[in-house]
């Protein structure tokens, strides 16, 4: 066990080096030099406040992408990315009391503002098809499967989620 991960993370492989261990977690390597991995760090009142809305409607919730990172690598996260099984009109629902943008709902996302004023992209769970213009998709479909939206992601650490709980 190592002192600083949590206990529920399940790891393949764990080797330590003299100032770093090296987690081999689904097929990915992380490096961590001298750094402990907390996710507490980032769950401000405001993230938990959007987690815990779609949660108590009845909605997965998970932090995805660059904020999972930023929390591996101990660096303060400024973009903020939800994953969700609830559809973008479940979303505009549940933040009603919220001020929401709507400009990436063709691609299942929903802008909402939160109490300190911070933007959050939530994102309905998809899948995607081939990018053949190496920017957009050429068709998304929409999934209640966390995993499934994972394996559409481009880079190893992006394909890691974590919900409220620390759960990864």
């Amino acid at each position: 066990e190592v002192p600083f991960l949590p206990s529920f993370i399940n790891l393949k492989k764990i080797l330590y080096t003299t100032n770093s261990v090296i987690l081999c977690y689904k097929n990915a390597l992380i490096f961590i030099k001298g750094k402990k991995m907390t996710f507490s760090d980032i769950l401000t009142f405001e993230i938990t406040d959007i987690l815990e809305h779609l949660e108590h409607n009845g909605f997965a919730a998970f932090l995805v992408g660059g904020c999972v990172r930023d929390a591996i690598l101990k660096r303060e996260c400024h973009d903020i990315d939800i994953a969700t099984n609830a559809s973008t009109s479940e979303m505009l629902e549940i933040f009603k009391e919220y001020e929401t943008m709507t400009c990436g709902i063709g691609f299942g996302t929903v802008n909402v503002r939160g109490k300190s004023g911070n933007i959050f992209d939530i994102t309905s769970f998809r899948q995607e098809g081939e990018y053949l213009d190496g920017r957009h998709p050429s068709y998304i479909t929409f999934s209640g499967d966390i995993h499934t939206d994972l394996a559409r992601r481009d880079f190893t650490v992006n394909s890691m989620a974590v919900n409220m709980h620390s759960e990864i």
